[in-house]
């Protein structure tokens, strides 16, 4: 059994992995288990280290860059995502020269690192190949381990920094056509910290609207977070449970695992529970 298949009875929301921005590389032909750092140079780590961004390497089964360029993107919560070019592997990216970049859909296929991203991922990939236009597919990429095989498949989108996980052709879809996925689907956004991925998650369904809140320092233990709104004050209730036994990957020997979750919400003097 796979940790994908093992790990279905374990919350989503809250699993993102923490990013405040992301460099996308591409980077054609067969991955490593630990493909970036085998196929990153230290000086371009180090360029986006310095910029707290983190690297993904991307790849298109028949899209390629035109010419002996390589395409590269930059994601950053107060810039969107920019879209560049580089003469080579070792060139450093150039944010000046940039442009504004249509939305993208990274897909994980890693299989080197993980038999659920290779299998997930791919089928994923071959059915949207099969379904979406020339154009709708074109915004799709394999990238590289994003965090989470035992939710593959995984998926990164951007400018939004949404990590997303157990992702079916259908949400994929309504994702590409109206930038809308279901909550279901969502691990949460990679520059909010766990505690955060769960509170803004159930505010936007709460009212509707984007919430974008600074980062809180997130115990791990038991807590309540405060949050105040234009019209409202809420608590968040939140508990560390444990849940398993499952496996992080499918080379892992598997045990408990902990994840946070909202046991209730309090707003003002109201009282709601988090389902």
């Amino acid at each position: 059994m796979t940790c994908s298949t093992e790990s279905l009875e374990l919350p989503l929301l809250g699993s993102a992995p923490y990013a405040r921005g992301w460099l996308v590389l591409e980077s054609p032909g067969t991955w490593p288990a630990r493909a970036v750092e085998a196929r990153v140079t230290p000086e371009v780590t180090a360029w986006a280290e310095r910029r707290n961004l983190k690297i993904l390497l991307a790849r298109h089964r028949d899209k390629r860059t035109p010419g002996n360029f390589l395409r590269y993107w930059v994601s950053e919560p107060t810039t969107g995502l920019r879209v560049g070019t580089r003469a080579s592997a070792e060139e450093l990216p150039d944010l000046d020269s940039c442009i504004p970049a249509t939305p993208l859909l990274l897909i994980c296929t890693n299989g080197k690192r993980d038999k659920c991203c290779a299998i997930e991922g791919r089928n994923l990939l071959t059915q949207l190949e099969a379904t979406l236009s020339e154009s709708e597919y074109s915004t799709i990429w394999e990238c590289t381990h994003l965090g989470g095989h035992r939710f593959a498949p995984t998926a990164l989108y951007l400018p939004d920094n949404l990590v997303l996980g157990r992702l079916t052709i259908d949400a994929a879809q309504m994702l590409l056509t109206t930038g809308h996925i279901d909550g279901q689907f969502v691990r949460g956004r990679s520059h909010e910290i766990p505690c955060l991925q769960l509170i803004n998650s159930y505010l936007e369904r709460a009212s509707q609207i984007d919430t974008d809140f600074p980062p809180q320092e997130c115990p791990d233990s038991d807590h309540t977070h405060e949050i105040f709104t234009d019209d409202s004050h809420y608590e968040f209730h939140i508990s560390l449970k444990e849940f398993g036994p499952a496996r992080k990957s499918c080379i892992d020997e598997g045990g408990m695992t902990s994840h946070f979750v909202v046991d209730r919400v309090v707003q003002s003097s109201a009282e709601a529970d988090f389902n």
